[in-house]
């Protein structure tokens, strides 16, 4: 291991998958209450995706390869290795150490990436030749800042992170990826929908009047939608559940 000190130790057992990952106000949760939902397998297997998303590979830009592009709330997700072997320079936020720590030591191995702790609720993990930048933070934080990250994005892939948040921060959210990108960026995002609670716990659900709103000033193309019921999201009460892809132009 390189860098200025050593990430943190942990007792969790390797392989899991993170989940989105953020300081959710309204519902009472924290970055804390997040991080221990790793311990929950179930939890884990709900959002789980050990492939590159569809919506991803069937609609990435060609026009922004080679540029920074941002992922919120990235978690363990494979999409990170996959952006940097397309040629972007891949800015991975999570709060999760943990996740950033295991998704690294499982795809490239300890010792080959680096570690720099910039103030005691930011880390950064680099790797690729610096292609791949991984900010371990709360996503509001007033530190993170395009100097932060080497720079404003071109590109935003959001994930079902905006889905993992409460609503009443959605807003500020989408202000926050706009402070970390050009003015004329591009945004892909992946939200949940269904037709249950709107207070419940995340994911919640994201209608094409939210985007439209959240983006009142830029151009909301919804491209596909795939259906994501299943067993896991069944016994937790979830009676239909589909993925939306929008694109954003602003």
């Amino acid at each position: 291991m390189h860098g200025n000190s050593k990430p943190p130790n942990n007792s969790l057992d390797r392989g899991e998958l993170a989940t989105p990952c953020s300081t959710i106000q309204q519902t009472g949760m924290t970055a804390s209450d997040w991080n221990k939902r790793w311990e929950n397998k179930a939890n884990v297997r709900r959002w789980e995706l050990t492939i590159i998303h569809p919506f991803l590979e069937k609609y990435l830009p060609s026009s922004t390869t080679h540029q920074r592009v941002i992922v919120p709330l990235a978690g363990k997700t494979a999409d990170l290795f996959w952006l940097v072997d397309k040629g972007f320079q891949v800015i991975g936020i999570d709060c999760s150490s943990l996740a950033f720590q295991e998704l690294l030591d499982e795809q490239i191995g300890t010792g080959n990436y680096t570690f720099e702790q910039r103030s005691p609720n930011c880390s950064i993990y680099s790797a690729c030749d610096n292609r791949l930048v991984l900010v371990a933070c709360d996503i509001f934080a007033d530190e993170l800042a395009p100097s932060l990250i080497g720079g404003p994005a071109s590109f935003v892939w959001d994930r079902a992170a905006l889905a993992a948040l409460h609503p009443a921060d959605h807003a500020r959210y989408i202000e926050k990826l706009k402070q970390l990108s050009k003015t004329n960026a591009l945004f892909l995002f992946s939200v949940y929908w269904h037709s249950g609670p709107t207070d419940r716990d995340p994911p919640f659900p994201i209608s094409t009047e939210t985007m439209n709103k959240l983006f009142s000033s830029g151009e909301v193309v919804k491209l596909d939608e795939l259906d994501s019921m299943n067993e896991d999201w069944a016994q937790v009460g979830f009676k239909d559940l589909c993925e939306r892809c929008y694109r954003v132009q602003l």
